[in-house]
């Protein structure tokens, strides 16, 4: 039986927040390239942070995974690795509390909003899920993103 990753390809995981006068205001969301996959399978999921005000630098995100979802193994047919248009993201792939995977991305600058165009950047990271017939949500919390102050 397939699982599905409900809230991911809709955009109903998205969060939206506004930091201090300081900060940028920040929308972070996300996709999957794939929103019902079996058992073992690859879905590609993309985080897209976009900044409607001045750049952010040594920006990091945190995002721990449902029990329910893991990464994609490396020696998987049809990897890919993890990437990020994010400048200077540096990207790891351990365990969180419990054993659940997290993603962490650190170091990174958010762009600006310039010409009327906000900047935005993406993180992207291959899943998979071992356990059959659920729905499970990717919750990405506002204290999951650490802009720093310009």
């Amino acid at each position: 039986m397939p699982a599905i990753l409900r809230g991911l390809a809709l955009g109903a995981a998205a969060t939206v927040f506004s930091v201090g006068a300081a900060h940028a205001s920040l929308v972070v969301s996300q996709a999957v390239s794939a929103s019902t996959i079996a058992v073992g399978e690859r879905t590609r999921l993309t985080i897209t942070i976009s900044n409607s005000d001045t750049q952010e630098d040594n920006a990091s995100l945190t995002n721990t995974l449902p029990p329910q979802l893991r990464f994609y193994p490396a020696g998987h047919p049809g990897h890919v690795a993890p990437t990020s248009t994010c400048a200077g993201a540096a990207i790891n792939l351990g365990a969180g509390p419990g054993g659940v995977d997290r993603l962490e991305v650190t170091g990174f600058s958010i762009p600006p909003h310039v010409g009327g165009v906000d900047g935005s950047c993406t993180i992207s990271v291959d899943l998979t899920s071992y356990d059959g017939g659920g729905t499970w949500d990717n919750v990405i919390n506002a204290g999951d993103l650490a802009p720093a102050a310009v």
